[in-house]
């Protein structure tokens, strides 16, 4: 009887060292969960993170956008002569200036762009100025011509000569409204 129990004790043993081991196995297998768990969290944190870079970026891209719209129709036709700035440099100013420092170099870029063009045009003009007073020399010609033409027209009171006469004032008045702009 000493023996049985002895050997029932024994098995009890065996038995609890065994579920000790599973019980180990199964806190390691938790453990390991647990790490994988932690790692799968932090890779969504990171992707959230990256749609967050992504977003924020699509989003300045918006607001430039909107800016340069709003300075060319309402403010620069407010405001300014009419003078075209260079698209193409606003736009490479703002991805250079994007890559460079974010958020606040998409702002500036247009800016930046638009100062550099004209330091630079300041700096080293184009000849067109010669061609302008060319052009401007061309058209006192053609008023003169055109203020002989309505004194003539004045007498035979036409009605199409006189249309087609204010027609070329105003075609005049345009090209040297153009001119003076450039």
């Amino acid at each position: 009887m000493l023996t049985d129990s002895h050997a029932i004790l024994e098995e009890s043993e065996l038995q609890r060292m065994q579920l000790a081991a599973k019980l180990g196995d199964a806190h390691r297998q938790l453990q390991a969960l647990r790490q994988e768990l932690a790692e799968e969290r932090r890779k969504v944190e990171e992707l959230s993170r990256l749609h967050a870079s992504v977003l924020a970026g699509r989003s300045a891209a918006v607001y430039a956008i909107c800016i340069l719209l709003l300075l060319q129709m309402v403010i620069e036709p407010r405001f300014f002569r009419r003078q075209r700035y260079s698209s193409l440099l606003i736009i490479i100013f703002i991805i250079i200036l994007a890559e460079l420092f974010g958020v606040i170099g998409v702002m500036l870029a247009p800016l930046l762009a638009v100062t550099s063009q004209i330091l630079f045009q300041q700096l080293y003009p184009i000849s067109s100025q010669r061609s302008s007073r060319e052009a401007l020399e061309q058209i006192i010609e053609l008023r003169k011509r055109l203020a002989q033409v309505q004194s003539e027209i004045r007498g035979s009171h036409s009605r199409q000569s006189t249309l087609i006469v204010n027609k070329l004032n105003h075609l005049v008045k345009q090209v040297t409204d153009y001119i003076q702009e450039y």
